[in-house]
């Protein structure tokens, strides 16, 4: 009787862990921005990493109660989710509730420990607002004090949880919040404006499993579905399929930038670039990615624009066999100057920080990696390695 309890109470721990990370857009980790950071996190160090833009070096800061993930662990229990960087600091959410990192003193700052928000964003006031997984939507305090005042709701509470949930959210310049979630089998985009909240699904046989939304210049509506972007403008929906990223299953994340062009990230493989979505030419940029999967909880999930240069981050959670797991790992995909490179943040980097970007000269007693972080033995064949913190170009 007591190992049937303890299996049961396994299971039901392990499904838990699956919802929350398949309906999460993180799968253990975050990405925001400043001007001169990205601020990032490591599913297998359950790391607050910062990282200079211009040099590509990295501190590692560990939380207070920071777990370290092994070869047991299916999912790590201090997986961050999303982020927002504003006023010098740089909120996030975590298993354990809200937290923020100032960027004055360079601190980890806990505030509430309850809440386990899924989306984050501003509002034209400059406050942060958070919505969860389960439909509250809130303004945060300076404090990290999560204040409830909306509920998404649905009609009966102990409905399955695999047919509710929220993904992503966004405000506007009047101040209107733009909510995308699952609702009965369904993507419904809410839309929260003085105070009253309105649900607007799209048509029945639009696509579904939505990750992001977004407004574009002109004010109107975006969310991204499996294999389409879908458009409201503020009286009807439009879809627009984006068959390139057909092959690799799911979009993850688009952005808009400056020139009006839509970036797109795929799970796998290649970042998307469309000046004229109409038209259904993309250009890809492809770049090289480990082949094992598990779970759907790999890939690259969260996209971010700096100017001319594109950042993605993502987990790999590789399968060994049908009895061992590796832990999962952060993946940062960098696009600069039409180049694109994948570079896995593992704990070898936590306790050697690496320097992208700056050629160095290896020595005897410097310990090598290569750019996905795996020590190596002996530089034995032409390519890039990290060495002594430094790139070395053989």
């Amino acid at each position: 009787m007591k190992k049937s309890v303890f299996f049961l109470l396994c299971a039901l721990t392990f499904s838990a862990n699956v919802a929350a990370q398949l309906y999460g857009r993180s799968n253990g980790v975050c990405l925001a921005q400043d001007d001169d950071n990205l601020y990032l996190s490591s599913p297998e160090y359950a790391s607050f990493i910062v990282m200079n833009k211009e040099t590509g070096s990295m501190e590692f800061i560990h939380e207070a109660n920071a777990y370290k993930v092994t070869d047991t662990d299916l999912f790590p229990l201090c997986a961050f989710d999303v982020a927002m960087c504003t006023n010098g600091e740089v909120w996030y959410c975590d298993t354990y509730g809200i937290s923020f990192y100032s960027t004055e003193d360079k601190t980890i700052h806990y505030g509430q420990r309850s809440a386990k928000l899924f989306a984050l964003a501003t509002d034209p006031y400059g406050n942060l607002w958070g919505a969860s997984l389960d439909g509250h939507v809130g303004r945060i305090t300076s404090r990290g004090d999560f204040l409830e005042t909306y509920y998404l709701g649905r009609e009966n509470k102990y409905s399955n949880p695999f047919q509710w949930c929220i993904r992503d959210m966004e405000i506007g310049a009047d101040g209107t919040m733009w909510i995308v979630g699952y609702r009965d089998g369904r993507t419904t985009l809410y839309m929260i404006k003085d105070g009253e909240v309105k649900l607007l699904p799209a048509p029945a046989d639009f696509p579904n499993n939505s990750h992001a939304v977004e407004l574009d210049s002109d004010g109107n509506v975006w969310y991204a579905t499996q294999h389409a972007l879908i458009k409201y403008d503020g009286e009807n929906f439009s879809c627009y399929q984006v068959f390139a990223a057909e092959e690799k299953n799911t979009i993850r994340d688009f952005k808009f930038d400056r020139q009006g062009r839509i970036w797109i990230l795929p799970s796998h493989g290649y970042i998307l670039c469309t000046d004229n979505i109409d038209s259904g030419e993309f250009v890809s940029y492809q770049y090289e990615e480990m082949k094992e999967k598990f779970l759907g909880r790999d890939g690259m999930v969260y996209l971010l624009l700096d100017g001319d240069n594109v950042y993605a981050l993502g987990t790999v959670l590789s399968l060994e066999n049908s009895f061992t797991l590796h832990h999962p790992r952060a993946v940062l995909v960098t696009l600069k100057d039409g180049n694109i490179t994948r570079q896995e943040i593992t704990e070898d980097l936590a306790a050697n920080p690496t320097s992208i970007g700056q050629v160095g000269v290896t020595t005897a007693d410097s310990p090598v990696f290569d750019l996905q972080g795996r020590k190596v033995d002996a530089i034995q064949h032409k390519g890039v390695y990290i060495s002594n913190g430094k790139k070395v170009v053989r």
